[in-house]
């Protein structure tokens, strides 16, 4: 047996690697296409008498904008992630005669878009249909969006977007501190993100309050629309806080008639108030066009054990007497016979008189009326067919039709949710802003089928794309969070999901569905339509009806069929105790036959919450692509210096507050830099220059170069920065400020004519970013050196395996580099086979603080990895467990590999705080 995922039989466009960057320029897609996506703020102008709501700088510049314009940037393919290759290395497949060969390279899972000629590459930027992948992707989503929409052409191919915004301006509906620390309390300075991306759509979402929330909205709302297929829907997450004004917003941007409902669903708990406590958090469930809106019925199952009885009060036994349940069975269902089906008796009619149908109706010897203003709800003839199924009983001055609780065990689902509820201690809330689980699957599975397209602007813990995988839907899902991104992938490289068996068994085809069950649907007008059950009824009346003439006349009686008793009188001769023992022999043989052929001609619904499951397969999630939005910075490189110049006071002399106050840290204590003075530079790339005591009490200098105040700190710049400490030749330590780096970036020791210099990036503060939000200036820890993964390669012939022995940090007291435990490192990766255009993760691995801090993530694999289950996974999948290789999930040591000449490893090493660390070993 093979571990499989599912291959969606869809196409994408071909896009550049981050290797790539800029090379899309050349591209005559992109030259020719629009820089700018323009769209009007109120798309929705025929709505008659609809209110519009409005709120400060909707149409900006003094209300007269009335369009969207957005900068069309590109994605760029960051990592290519195939869990089933991952997972491939922890166990070995046990020799299998029927087991189906895996074909499929790593070029194949990603959809052919690892090998491209290079002279090629440039023309084929959006021009190429690669095979699909899903698409996880850091970026603001407003332009992630506008990117799919306008450069890769993907407007109407959206089925359903799921969107879980801020709820309010609170820190732990924003953001996750740490990977591995899913605690964040509102209010706690210690608990604010240091990402800037983070900080900086928090701040533009709140500048001015719910005014700025609410722009924020309705601009995404308005790229997402255009994403959307006609039979598209778009679910809105929110509290009861601002629900009132988002459903005005939606109103603008879909139009009323487009709303579909607002569903309240419970959540963990009720928040503490002085007044009413609040259970319930809401969806808000518009369509693109309602008209045509793709709608998939849910439902729940009728329990009697688990959900009460209802009006289900009444059962039928094995032998067909029917009764009425006892108040002790009523109020304990576990007490009723497995034998009994239980019913309830339904109307016979409806509302309205009319000629044909409020007549009189003949049943056991009695005239029944369908009452005032009201007819029968089928015809006599109808009527008289229900009752050849017994399924007519008499009432006091009515009949009724019996409606068994299996002829529809279950009950629509409403737009009330009360089962979505997490425990009571939320033990399986893993993430700070996760959303249970089964909201987001009752969304998606009402509104979508296996192979459709799912987006989620507002990634999270990935739970949307997560949901997506499981059932066979692809997804694309956004973050500007680096740590929200590096959950949601390692959550998507360590899950495990049930394999639902294909309707399409023999091509794979998920756009076929999958094998569901399905429930029957018995109805009144299903019956009464049902003329099998006239013929059935006449074949056996042939033989009932002799036999109860000659009961009749045995006993001298004139029984009509209702009338004959279940039992006989002990004074009854053999004969006639024979006779109706027989009698009612066949009247059940004969139920039998009409209730199959109730069941064969009536209805079924599906349930598409419940796909057959194949126990003896196990699945991961499919191949998928880690993505990155083109010039990431919020500001544009040449616009930094101006944002400085404008910001001095609280930015730039802030840093050198804290630089003369603080200084900078390694990590070990009492090894920091504190500077005597700091000032200023009018150079582009060094912006101050700063000086130091080293261990010998001599003064030494180093410069810095200032990363952007919302934005990540580029490889170019650093290079620009390495050029201009170089010319200058007279510091042994150039400082690269920031508060998040490009992965390659990496520190070194640069030569120059009169000796070397040392190249630090050092990580900056929260503190630093967000005046304004914290309650007090934490100058303590404000600038922190991030250590350079020491990587080593140990090789033995054609094998070789690769070593993480720790962080190399600076120390410019001693001016040494020496290597710092490696707790800090979340996880790490590995590329085998690195083409310097791609990185594809071959090998993934575990590590950083405590290894049972870590198994959240194993969640997975962990049934694999326990001994007590051992020998049961070896007998249903047919695999043996690669012990060792389990024993290297979690460190430091990757598996071995192949090695030839010329052959490039790339290491990825994650902190975390989100950042990363690209090293690249050249095999000569």
């Amino acid at each position: 047996m093979s571990i499989d995922s599912i291959k969606h039989k869809k196409k994408r466009a071909h896009i550049p690697s981050k290797e790539e960057a800029g090379y899309e320029q050349a591209s005559e897609k992109v030259n020719q296409g629009q820089e700018t996506l323009k769209l009007p703020k109120n798309p929705v102008v025929h709505r008659g008498q609809d209110p519009e709501l409005f709120w400060k700088d909707k149409y900006e510049n003094d209300d007269q904008d009335e369009s969207l314009e957005l900068d069309i940037r590109s994605l760029y393919r960051h990592e290519h992630v195939a869990p089933e290759k991952l997972i491939a290395s922890l166990y070995k497949v046990v020799e299998d005669k029927n087991a189906q060969p895996n074909l499929f390279s790593m070029n194949d899972l990603f959809g052919n878009a690892l090998e491209h000629d290079e002279l090629e590459k440039v023309s084929e930027y959006y021009q190429h249909s690669d095979g699909w992948t899903n698409r996880l992707i850091q970026g603001d989503s407003l332009l992630v969006m506008a990117s799919l929409l306008e450069r890769e052409g993907m407007a109407g191919q959206v089925q359903t977007i799921y969107m879980d915004p801020p709820y309010g301006i609170k820190y732990g509906s924003n953001w996750q501190m740490k990977l591995n620390d899913r605690n964040v309390k509102d209010g706690s300075d210690e608990h604010l993100t240091g990402e800037p991306e983070q900080v900086k759509a928090f701040r533009d979402t709140w500048e001015l309050g719910i005014h700025s929330y609410l722009s924020y909205l309705r601009d995404r709302l308005l790229v997402a629309k255009e994403l959307l297929t006609d039979s598209g829907s778009v679910f809105v997450q929110i509290s009861d806080e601002n629900v009132h004004l988002v459903r005005n917003v939606m109103d603008e941007v879909f139009g009323s008639g487009n709303f579909v409902s607002l569903i309240p669903f419970l959540k963990i708990s009720g928040l503490t108030s002085n007044l009413i406590e609040t259970t319930c958090d809401y969806l808000i469930w518009y369509a693109k066009n309602i008209q045509v809106v793709k709608y998939n019925q849910m439902f729940f199952l009728k329990n009697p054990t688990k959900n009460g009885i209802g009006e289900y009060k009444n059962f039928e036994d094995s032998k067909g007497i029917r009764g009425k349940l006892s108040s002790a069975e009523i109020q304990n269902p576990a007490l009723i016979s497995k034998e009994y089906k239980l019913y309830r008796p339904s109307a016979t009619t409806s509302q309205g008189w009319t000629k044909t149908g409020s007549n009189l109706f003949q049943y056991r010897g009695r005239d029944f009326s369908s009452g005032n203003n009201r007819h029968w709800a089928t015809s006599n003839k109808g009527l008289l067919r229900i009752d050849k199924a017994n399924r007519l009983v008499k009432r006091d001055k009515s009949i009724s039709y019996i409606r068994y609780i299996d002829d529809f065990p279950v009950v629509p689902i409403s737009n009330v949710w009360t089962d979505t509820r997490w425990g009571f201690d939320a033990s399986d809330k893993t993430y700070v802003v996760q959303t249970n689980i089964k909201v987001i699957q009752r969304c998606l599975l009402m509104t979508t089928d296996p192979g459709d397209l799912v987006l989620d602007p507002t990634c999270g813990s990935g739970t949307t794309a997560y949901v997506a995988e499981q059932w066979g839907r692809r997804w694309i899902t956004t973050d500007t969070s680096r740590i929200a991104l590096n959950i949601a992938k390692q959550r998507l490289m360590t899950a495990t999901l049930p394999y639902y068996k294909l309707h399409d068994e023999k091509t794979k085809d998920i756009r076929q569905g999958f094998e569901y069950k399905t429930v029957p649907h018995v109805t009144l007008k299903a019956i009464a339509n049902n003329a099998e059950i006239d013929t059935i009824h006449a074949k056996w009346q042939k033989q009932l009806e002799p036999m109860l003439a000659e009961l009749n006349k045995q006993l001298k009686q004139n029984w009509q069929e209702w009338e004959v008793p279940r039992e006989p009188e002990k004074k009854w001769a053999k004969k006639a105790q024979d006779l109706l023992a027989n009698w009612w022999q066949l009247k059940q043989q004969r139920q039998q036959e009409i209730d199959a052929s109730i069941a064969k001609n009536s209805d079924s619904e599906t349930l598409y919450d419940q796909p057959f499951e194949d126990k003896k397969k196990l699945r991961v999630a499919g191949p998928f692509t880690v993505e990155t939005l083109q010039s990431f910075e919020p500001i544009n490189p040449e616009n930094v210096e101006a944002e400085k110049q404008q910001d001095n006071s609280t930015f730039e002399e802030r840093i050198f507050a804290h630089l003369k106050s603080a200084g900078v840290k390694n990590g070990i204590k009492n090894e920091q830099a504190i500077f005597i003075r700091v000032e200023h530079l009018a150079d582009s790339y060094l912006h101050a220059e700063g000086f130091y005591q080293d261990a010998s009490e001599n003064e030494k200098k180093a410069y810095f170069h200032i990363g952007p105040k919302f934005g990540t700190v580029a490889k170019q710049a650093v290079n620009e920065a390495i050029k201009a400490c170089r010319q200058r030749g007279d510091a042994d330590w150039l400082i690269i400020l920031g508060f998040s780096f490009e992965s390659d970036i990496s520190n070194q020791n640069v030569t120059m004519n009169i000796g070397t210099f040392e190249v630090t990036k050092v990580r900056m503060h929260d503190d630093l970013l967000q005046a304004g939000l914290l309650k007090k200036d934490k100058k303590a820890a404000s600038f922190i050196t991030i250590g350079e993964p020491d990587v080593k390669l140990h090789q033995q012939d054609k094998e070789a395996y690769v070593e993480i022995q720790g962080l190399d940090i600076y120390d410019p007291i001693k001016d040494i580099v020496k290597a710092r435990n490696i707790e800090d490192i979340a996880y790490w990766m590995l590329d085998t086979n690195y083409d310097d255009s791609n990185f594809v993760v071959r090998q993934v691995f575990f590590c950083g603080g405590k290894k049972d801090e870590f198994k959240k993530w194993q969640k997975g694999l962990e049934t694999l990895a326990k001994t007590k289950t051992k020998r049961k996974v070896e007998r249903t999948l047919k695999i043996e467990i690669d012990e060792e290789a389990f024993d290297k999930l979690y460190g430091f040591k990757s598996h071995a590999f192949a090695v030839k000449p010329n052959q490039k490893i790339a290491v990825r090493v994650i902190s975390q705080f989100g950042e990363e660390s690209t090293k690249v070993i050249h095999i000569l």
